[in-house]
């Protein structure tokens, strides 16, 4: 019951107290606030009314209530809906775009391949063209410098360190004995007679090609073997040497200097070959072991079996 309501009650109350004695001037003065209260109407309207204004409004509230709910439950619904919308259109979306994805792949790849047969099939014709190219200019080179028989052409370009068709290694030496009676090294008769003993040849060799097993022992070389070649099929090696020396023992003439040298002919064809040698020489001769001689030395086996080369002999001539 609100406010109004109850003044309304306790005013007819005490109309219903004072009707029956009140005076004039109390009723007026009752019938004045009643009139600021409700107007016009009389108790019983302004209790009827209150009644109906008060369901009116409640049924207001309720009306209300129920519009809110129903307004909530569509919400929910549209929400709902929308969302399901949502998670379609980005699932179709998401297909879509891994569709339009795989086709450019595949496209792409496809032109890759087709780019890669091009190149590669360019590449080959322009190594073709080329290689054409090349093996002409090697047959017009080979047409231009096909030197007749009889020109001298090659003795105007040839060069002086050239070494000619036909010519033969000689490795030379001047081995130092006691000629230099300091230092180490010196030799005198510990490796016997060279000249005409075949039994000692192969000490001469292996001081000159360093194969010996003497260490430093006897290898005092004056002058180093050194490699030299004789050129062409008439080649010649000449050495000439003056040695003037103070005497300070007798073995500085008893063992004066030893030239050593051997050239090396090696037949690379299936036939025998002959080669012809010349070869002259002074020397002091005064203990024995000084003296000129000649060797040919001969392999155990021939060229095409090389490693099974194992010694060989020497000859006297």
């Amino acid at each position: 019951m609100t406010i109004a309501k109850e003044a309304v009650y306790a005013l007819h109350q005490r109309l219903k107290d004072l009707s029956i004695d009140a005076p004039a001037d109390q009723l007026a003065y009752l019938a004045k606030a009643l009139e600021s209260i409700a107007g016009q109407s009389t108790v019983y309207d302004i209790v009827n009314m209150s009644d109906e204004k008060l369901q009116e409004l409640l049924e207001a509230v309720n009306s209300h209530l129920a519009d809110l709910n129903a307004s909530k439950v569509n919400s929910l619904a549209a929400i709902d809906t929308a969302k399901t919308g949502s998670l379609d259109a980005i699932n179709t979306l998401k297909a879509s775009s891994l569709s339009s994805l795989q086709t450019a792949t595949t496209g792409h790849l496809s032109l890759l391949d087709t780019r890669k047969d091009t190149n590669i099939t360019a590449i080959e014709s322009t190594g073709q063209t080329q290689l054409q190219t090349l093996t002409g200019l090697v047959s017009n080179f080979e047409s231009i410098n096909d030197v007749p028989n009889g020109s001298s052409i090659m003795n105007e370009v040839a060069k002086r360190n050239m070494i000619e068709p036909g010519s033969l290694p000689f490795l030379f030496g001047i081995l130092s004995r006691q000629n230099d009676y300091w230092g180490y090294g010196d030799l005198t008769s510990q490796l016997g007679v060279w000249y005409n003993n075949v039994a000692n040849a192969d000490n001469m060799l292996q001081l000159l090609a360093g194969t010996h097993a003497y260490s430093t022992s006897y290898a005092g070389f004056y002058r180093p073997p050194q490699l030299y070649f004789l050129q062409g099929r008439n080649g010649m090696f000449i050495h000439k040497e003056m040695y003037v020396k103070y005497s300070v023992s007798s073995n500085e003439y008893t063992y004066p200097y030893a030239a050593l040298g051997v050239v090396f002919v090696k037949n690379t064809t299936n036939a025998d070959i002959t080669r012809t040698f010349y070869c002259g020489g002074s020397s002091y001769w005064s203990s024995g072991y000084e003296g000129l001689g000649v060797f040919v030395c001969t392999p155990n086996n021939v060229n095409a079996n090389k490693s099974a080369i194992s010694s060989v002999t020497w000859t006297n001539i």
